[in-house]
């Protein structure tokens, strides 16, 4: 668990959250994030994440910096200079693997906090681990759970993604493709995954009758 000051408000100044991807884990690692940023309110929250998702983080009300760069060990240097941009003093690590957690540690923050099961041998590199029980854990819940550890109000779930005159002629331009009107009473299915082998490569609109 986190140590005792990390549940002491005011102790942070330069948070660092690291969650590069993918675009569903980015979105599920906002709830905990906005829990964190009402916990710290002076902190300047910084969020590491790759360059295609990095959209649905800028304009965030959470987040003050939007960090983009490629997350590759062919990129070692990038991502160290990266996280080396600000005196970080809290590192959130909810990738849970062994890049996010050496670039947690090259930051040089001293706490530096995930999971305790994260994988090839992540948690050696932190100085606080938070455990998940057994059994299936949203993945919602399990981010809340390190921002619990760190002192932080979990209770309800809010993402507050921000919205734009782009996304909303985006939103406009599909609905006009598939043949339905803003008014339109309908159902979007996006069945596609990160492997070509899973899915199809975009979501479809299609129309059911109502009423």
């Amino acid at each position: 668990m986190a140590r005792d000051r990390t549940k002491r408000g005011g102790d942070f100044r330069e948070i660092l959250i690291i969650k590069p991807s993918s675009l569903g884990d980015v979105i599920d690692a906002l709830p905990a994030v906005g829990a964190i940023r009402k916990r710290f309110p002076s902190a300047r929250i910084s969020w590491l994440v790759k360059p295609e998702w990095a959209g649905i983080l800028k304009g965030h009300s959470t987040i003050d910096e939007v960090i983009a760069v490629p997350f590759r060990w062919g990129e070692v240097r990038q991502l160290i200079q990266a996280v080396r941009k600000h005196p970080f003093d809290l590192v959130v690590d909810l990738q849970g693997l062994l890049r996010s957690a050496v670039l947690g540690y090259a930051t040089g923050a001293p706490v530096r906090i995930g999971f305790s099961a994260a994988r090839e041998g992540a948690p050696w590199f932190y100085t606080d681990r938070v455990p998940v029980p057994e059994g299936v854990v949203h993945a919602v819940d399990r981010y809340r759970r390190v921002a619990k550890a760190l002192g932080c109000d979990v209770e309800g779930v809010h993402f507050d993604i921000p919205s734009s005159t782009e996304f909303a002629a985006n939103v406009r331009r599909l609905l006009s493709e598939g043949g339905l009107s803003e008014q339109a009473s309908f159902a979007l299915i996006h069945p596609t995954a990160r492997w070509e082998s899973k899915s199809g490569s975009r979501p479809v609109l299609q129309r059911w009758p109502t009423g």
